[in-house]
C-alpha cells in the first residue's frame, strides 16, 4: 500500500509539472506574440532567441537541483545563534523557500517578494515562506522584508545553484525527508514565469 502510495504521489507530481509546462508554453506564446505587434521583426527575434537561451540555462539549472536530498542542518532565526533547530522542523509544515544572495540584484529580489505579496496574504508569508540567505548583511537578519532571516549554521543549504558566488535567487518547497521539489530560478529576461510559477504554486499549497 505504501509502495501505492509513493508511486500515486510521483504521478500527480509529474502531473503538475506537465499543466505547469503546458501553462508556461502558452502563456509564453501569448506574451511573444503580443511583443511582434510592439517591436520591430530584427529586434523581436533576437529578443525571443535571448530570452530562449536564458530559458535553456536556467531550465538546465533547474533540473539539476530538482530532488537533490539536502543535510539535515543546523539553523537559526535572524541574529540568534543560540537558539538553533534541525532544518527538518521547518518540514513539518507546507514551508515555500526563497532563497538569494546578497549579490544577486536588488531589483530581482524586489520583484519576487512583490510578487510573493500578491499571490500570498500577509499571515502566510508570515508563518509559511521562508527567506534565506547565505551571506545578507547581519544587520538587516532580523528584518529582511519584513520577516527574520533563516540562517544556517554553515551558511548553505548544500544546492549545487550555490556554488556559484552571485547565484540567481530561487523557490523551493523542501519535504520532509528534505528532498527538494518544485525548484523555480527566477529569470531577469521573463519574469512572468515566476508569476506563473507562484500561481500554480498557489493552487496546489
Amino acid at each position: 500500500m505504501f509502495s501505492r502510495m509513493k508511486i500515486n504521489e510521483h504521478t500527480i507530481y509529474i502531473f503538475l509539472l506537465g499543466i505547469l509546462a503546458g501553462i508556461i508554453c502558452m502563456r509564453c506564446m501569448n506574451y511573444f506574440r503580443e511583443s511582434t505587434k510592439k517591436v520591430p521583426q530584427k529586434e523581436y527575434i533576437d529578443n525571443f532567441e535571448y530570452e530562449k537561451e536564458c530559458l535553456v540555462i536556467l531550465k538546465r539549472l533547474e533540473l539539476r537541483n530538482e530532488h537533490f536530498k539536502c543535510l539535515d542542518k543546523t539553523a537559526f532565526w535572524g541574529t540568534d545563534s543560540l537558539s538553533t533547530f534541525p532544518i527538518s522542523e521547518l518540514c513539518d509544515e507546507k514551508k515555500l523557500f526563497f532563497c538569494f544572495s546578497e549579490k544577486t540584484c536588488p531589483p530581482c529580489i524586489d520583484t519576487v517578494v512583490d510578487m510573493l505579496h500578491s499571490f500570498f496574504t500577509d499571515d502566510e508569508i508570515k508563518t509559511q515562506i521562508v527567506f534565506v540567505s547565505p551571506d545578507y548583511p547581519v544587520r538587516l537578519r532580523n528584518d529582511c522584508y519584513g520577516k527574520r532571516l533563516l540562517n544556517l549554521c554553515d551558511k548553505k543549504i548544500g544546492l549545487p545553484i550555490e556554488q556559484e558566488e552571485a547565484f540567481t535567487p530561487f523557490l523551493f518547497v523542501m519535504d520532509k525527508d528534505l528532498h527538494i521539489k518544485y525548484l523555480h530560478i527566477h529569470n531577469k529576461a521573463l519574469p512572468q514565469l515566476t508569476s506563473i510559477y507562484l500561481e500554480e504554486m498557489r493552487k496546489i499549497w
